[in-house]
């Protein structure tokens, strides 16, 4: 009989890529708002979709913020920052490119 063995997001390699570093962390999550543009997460919700601890999230997301590419409500939610200021559809609006 075999025992099935929990193996969490973090503890796998999926397609070749090894998402134990924190580049790559960082990586899959600014691939994930990126494919959901409206995705806006709190601290513990984020931790729960991207399978991280509150800690480990709590650097990527810093990361994410520090580089510009997310930022942080008053609530506490992050979203992308070209989306939260709109613009994405400013430029898409003015015919330049996104």
């Amino acid at each position: 009989m075999m025992l099935a063995t929990a193996v969490t997001p973090l503890e796998s390699t999926v397609h070749g890529v090894d998402w134990n570093t924190p580049a790559q962390i960082a990586a899959r999550v600014r691939a994930e708002y990126r494919e959901m543009p409206g995705l806006k997460l709190t601290l513990g919700q984020a931790a729960r979709v991207f399978g991280l601890d509150v800690g480990e999230t709590a650097h990527v997301l810093k990361t994410l913020l520090d580089e510009g590419f997310l930022t942080c409500d008053p609530r506490g939610a992050f979203r992308r920052r070209d989306i939260a200021f709109g613009i994405a559809r400013r430029t898409r609006s003015s015919g330049a490119a996104a």
